[in-house]
């Protein structure tokens, strides 16, 4: 197959493609199996560190779909986050999320881990990241104790801290964020305060034990 007329770096080119890696990139291509592109951009796969399942709910059917629909859409790397049911915290869910990793028909699939388990204790972040997930995750107001013992963790391993910024305590009302449109709608809105408070906490706690930290949903 090539893909004709497709805007590379500013440039229009021919593009060949044989059992999905690409051959040649030519100013022209000659061919009988050519795709006018229209000159349509070519990027590379695109990576997306946050994604959740349908209806949050982990099975064998959903991870399939959500791999394929990645795939249509550009992504081909994608990492789950770890609020899903169950939730993935442990290395029983984990190992059956990575059964599904590789799909030839879609995005290859990894998966973050909640640092935090079900019974509210740390889960085994050591062994959980040997077996092959990317990062713990922590909402960040749990304790500064127990966030510390995760960033110890992190700091033997190098690894990264995937996070969500929030204080549950000025935002759990709320319904979108606080500003002029949540008054006039008559709506409980969350405080810009709520995320720029954590945020704050964990620059600190990263420059502290010189690890990573990634924030989501900000």
């Amino acid at each position: 197959m090539v893909y004709s007329r497709v805007n590379l770096n500013s440039k229009v080119v021919d593009i060949e493609v044989v059992d999905g890696i690409i051959t040649a990139i030519e100013p022209t291509i000659t061919c009988s199996d050519k795709l006018d592109c229209n000159e349509a951009l070519i990027v590379p796969g695109l990576v997306d560190l946050s994604v959740n399942v349908f209806e949050n709910s982990l099975s064998s059917k959903t991870l399939k779909k959500l791999s394929i629909e990645a795939k249509k859409g550009g992504v081909t790397h994608i990492v789950l986050n770890s609020t899903s049911t169950p939730a993935i915290d442990n290395e029983i869910v984990l190992e059956f999320v990575l059964k599904h990793q590789y799909n030839a028909n879609g995005a290859t699939l990894q998966s973050s881990f909640s640092a935090i388990n079900e019974d509210g204790l740390l889960s085994n972040i050591s062994i959980l990241q040997k077996k092959g997930a990317v990062a713990p995750f922590i909402k960040t107001d749990i304790s500064n104790n127990t966030i510390s013992k995760i960033a110890q963790y992190l700091q033997m391993n190098e690894n990264t801290l995937f996070c969500r910024a929030v204080d549950e305590s000025l935002s759990d009302s709320g319904v979108m964020n606080e500003g002029a449109v949540s008054s006039e709608l008559g709506l409980a809105g969350v405080p810009e305060l709520s995320e720029v408070l954590h945020v704050t906490q964990m620059i600190e706690i990263a420059k502290e034990f010189n690890i990573n930290v990634l924030f989501k949903n900000i």
